[in-house]
């Protein structure tokens, strides 16, 4: 009788180490994309920037075309765009199988003509991305 009760301890603590692990193991990836922290600040395309900056930003706003321009500098992208009004980032992390990827998004709301854009998105270059994507949105709430 004792030694069923000490097998049935131990097998309920047992059990109880598997779920905690597992828990642990899902707590952890959800935790690495929050250790990539990334942050989008809107900038103001008539202040001065660094000469490499400034020169991207002038090409980008002489440009006639209604597009999006992008310019990376380490730990940064700078987006600017004609036609819309807000920008919004995320990092998303994957592991499908053992193959992971980590992707910097960037969302653009589209306005109307005569509306821009100017962001920059800081991020760790070190854990972020093997990828970056720039969608279009028309939808609000954005």
């Amino acid at each position: 009788m004792l030694i069923q009760r000490m097998i049935l301890i131990m097998v309920a603590v047992a059990g109880f180490l598997v779920a905690a692990g597992c828990q642990q193991d899902t707590q952890a990836a959800e935790n690495r994309g929050q250790e990539k922290i990334i942050r989008l600040e809107y900038l103001d395309p008539d202040q001065t920037y660094s000469d490499q900056i400034q020169e991207w930003l002038n090409q980008a706003i002489q440009d006639s075309n209604d597009r999006v321009h992008q310019y990376s500098s380490e730990g940064y992208e700078y987006i600017y765009a004609k036609g819309y009004t807000k920008a919004k980032a995320a990092y998303t992390y994957t592991d499908i199988g053992g193959a992971t990827s980590s992707t910097l998004t960037i969302t653009l709301l589209r306005g109307k003509q005569g509306d821009e854009v100017f962001a920059r998105i800081a991020y760790d270059p070190e854990g972020c991305c093997t990828g970056m994507e720039i969608d279009i949105t028309e939808d609000e709430p954005f």
